[in-house]
């Protein structure tokens, strides 16, 4: 009996969701870069592509640049991928990525 009733609970909760999901949902846009390596060759060029087209279309709400963000870690990178990414005419949100932190100068922090 009590797992009869524990299935019927989750079903009414998973329910309950569904609905308030379907009644409260936004339509957010995004889109992904990820691997940019800023600090390789031509990587500051290809990223300023990418700006241009982002800002140069209204589909997304905002960006979110998926790790390894440098090629090496450096501060000198970091700060050129941050004056890159700055560029954009709608919030970003970057994560850290391996290649960011195994040999970054800052611990990948700054």
């Amino acid at each position: 009996l009590a797992i009869k009733t524990f299935e019927k609970m989750k079903k009414t909760i998973l329910t309950i969701y569904l609905i308030a999901a379907s009644l409260f949902a936004q339509n957010t846009k995004f889109i992904v870069l990820s691997n940019l390596r800023i600090g390789a060759p031509k990587s500051d060029s290809v990223l300023s592509s990418f700006v241009h087209f982002i800002n140069n279309t209204d589909k997304f709400d905002f960006v979110i640049v998926a790790g390894n963000l440098t090629d090496k870690g450096s501060d000198k990178e970091f700060e050129l991928a941050k004056s890159l990414l700055d560029e954009l005419q709608i919030p970003y949100y970057p994560l850290q990525g391996y290649s960011d932190v195994q040999w970054a100068q800052s611990g990948g922090i700054k």
